[in-house]
């Protein structure tokens, strides 16, 4: 008897040792999840060698991966996934399901809660407030769903279809068709991603603006000259953004009836 306790207590410090170990890594692994930062999402990194204005630059892929910069792309590629259950998620989504709802999309109910969601998403995973993407959406398409310009941009965001592919690449799903970017949510993850990636490349949103609207190569070469950028579109996506802060958006919209730019 006396040798059948010495052998359980000679070995109760292992048993302890061990079933303290299997409780408290759990434990951890859900306290760190629960207080980790739903919102925490990639600000662009800013690269010296992306920043230095190219005139000879033709494509996306001329521009976005080079060298070392190939990184700094696949960080914007990979931007971190954002939780939908923070505090103010809910709210957010609602906010941006009444303005889109207030224009003629050319989407079902369901799309354009599905489409509210991404946008919040997507914006959060980029380091966006999503009523900046909002307004660069409303400035471009009027969150008309079958927007096209004379110059062929195409959906939401008026993606080039020679951007929206590179872009797709760059995700490694390459678009079977141009018309793949008249599909909204395929639109707008591509149009907040290029974004992303004219903010990585110029420093500067105003900058980032203009280079979606006008292209990054003639704003390259603007700068590179020395001239005045054209200020109307990053002023009008600025003050949009501005308006669309507040509690009550909708009365502050313009009309449906604007056309894209």
């Amino acid at each position: 008897m006396a040798e059948t306790i010495q052998r359980f207590m000679s070995g109760f410090p292992r048993f302890y040792f061990f079933t303290t170990l299997a409780i408290t890594i759990p434990f951890a692994l859900i306290l760190g999840w629960m207080f980790a930062d739903p919102l925490y999402s990639l600000q662009p990194p800013i690269s010296s060698a992306m920043n230095a204005p190219e005139t000879s630059s033709r494509t996306v892929s001329d521009w976005l991966v080079r060298g070392n910069d190939a990184g700094l792309t696949d960080k914007i590629r990979n931007a971190k996934r954002i939780a939908l259950f923070e505090p103010t998620a809910f709210k957010r989504i609602a906010k941006i399901h009444q303005i889109l709802s207030a224009f003629h999309s050319g989407l079902s109910v369901e799309d354009e809660e599905r489409l509210s969601e991404l946008i919040y998403r997507e914006s959060l995973r980029y380091g966006y407030d999503p009523e900046l993407i909002v307004s660069v959406i409303l400035t471009e398409s009027s969150f008309y769903k079958w927007a096209h310009s004379r110059k062929g941009a195409i959906g939401l965001m008026q993606l080039n279809p020679i951007t929206g592919q590179e872009l797709a690449e760059l995700n490694q799903t390459p678009l079977r068709s141009t018309k793949a970017l008249y599909d909204p949510h395929l639109n707008v993850k591509l149009g907040i991603q290029y974004l992303a990636l004219l903010h990585q490349r110029f420093g500067d949103l105003g900058l980032a603006l203009a280079a979606y609207n006008h292209g990054p190569t003639r704003v390259a070469g603007l700068m590179d000259r020395g001239e005045r950028l054209p200020p109307g579109y990053t002023q009008k996506i600025l003050r949009r953004y501005k308006q669309l802060l507040h509690e009550n958006p909708i009365a502050v919209l313009p009309a449906s009836t604007d056309s894209p730019s």
